[in-house]
């Protein structure tokens, strides 16, 4: 009720929800994608409109690169790798595979990481898994041999003795 007597009762739906996509546009201008997306979405409340929600979907789009781009830290990534590193040889290879995970999170241009949990994976007999990420270590670094001699012995373990 309080709602009403503050936008009037007789106010057009909307002319409400314009009111906040140009709101949502303008913190979209200067970069506040969190208050644009809050704005777009109660505009999306009061009446829809194919132009707001397109709005919506690449501003939530925007965030979301904006935060993988600030989560990238390649000595982070070293340091989760080298931890992934000190699990593996104490053969806990699980907690290695999640460490060398968040290394790739951090860096998903090092191909180290992504042979390293290939061999993790290795250890724990899950090949389809291992092979995924040799193809994307000899992806990134197509001379990386470790990689070729992993995605070598996968193929021999899984009989494709032919692709080996």
């Amino acid at each position: 009720i309080k709602q009403n007597k503050e936008r009037g009762l007789h106010t057009d739906f909307k002319i409400i929800a314009r009111a906040y996509a140009r709101i949502g546009n303008a913190f979209a201008k200067k970069a506040e994608l969190s208050n644009a997306i809050e704005a777009y979405e109660k505009s999306l409340l009061e009446a829809h409109d194919d132009k707001v929600y397109t709005n919506l979907r690449e501003t939530k789009k925007r965030k979301m690169e904006a935060e993988e781009r600030a989560y990238v830290d390649p000595e982070k990534s070293q340091d989760e790798r080298k931890a992934g590193n000190e699990f593996f040889k104490s053969g806990k290879y699980p907690e290695a595979i999640q460490r060398y995970t968040e290394a790739i999170r951090r860096n998903p241009e090092d191909p180290a990481p992504y042979s390293n949990r290939a061999a993790a994976y290795m250890k724990l007999g899950e090949f389809p898994f291992a092979l995924k990420d040799c193809e994307k270590c000899l992806q990134l670094d197509p001379k990386y041999t470790k990689a070729y001699s992993r995605k070598g012995s996968i193929h021999f373990f899984m009989k494709e003795y032919h692709k080996s």
